[in-house]
């Protein structure tokens, strides 16, 4: 429906990595930007639309996406089973409040983006502090 949220996302998955290489508010402008990511790259990646808006979370685990708004993104903290591990990493998680999309195009470039690594250490914070603490940490 015109006028609904919407951002388009170009998601690369190989066989042994996946990033996230645009994302855009416009579908033309995605489509634009896909034309220029060489062949060699453009061959494993597709454009996917969302029903998000900025701002919208990238839960990242085992090489898969997950795009979710702030409910589903507080959902995923709940559904974590934890282990007696501190050096596990859950998932992680990137906070996406505008447009992004490499210098080199089809790239990995996502360490540039607002992110966190959610272990152990990470949700006892979470536990004791809540929402202040995502927010200290610039995820809300």
């Amino acid at each position: 429906m015109e006028g609904d949220p919407c951002v388009y996302i170009i998601e690369a998955s190989g066989e042994h990595w996946s990033w996230i290489s645009g994302i855009f508010k416009d579908e033309n402008r995605a489509k634009e930007y896909f034309k220029t990511i060489p062949a060699e790259l453009k061959e494993i990646q597709t454009i996917i639309e969302t029903s998000l808006d900025f701002p919208f979370y990238i839960i990242e685990s085992n090489r898969t996406f997950n795009y979710l708004d702030k409910n589903g993104m507080k959902r995923e903290f709940e559904r974590i089973y934890r282990v007696d591990d501190q050096n596990y990493v859950y998932f992680n998680i990137y906070v996406i409040d505008s447009e992004y999309f490499p210098k080199k195009p089809g790239t990995d470039y996502m360490g540039i983006l607002n992110h966190d690594h959610i272990d152990n250490s990470f949700l006892e914070w979470y536990d004791k502090e809540g929402e202040e603490f995502l927010k200290r940490r610039r995820i809300l």
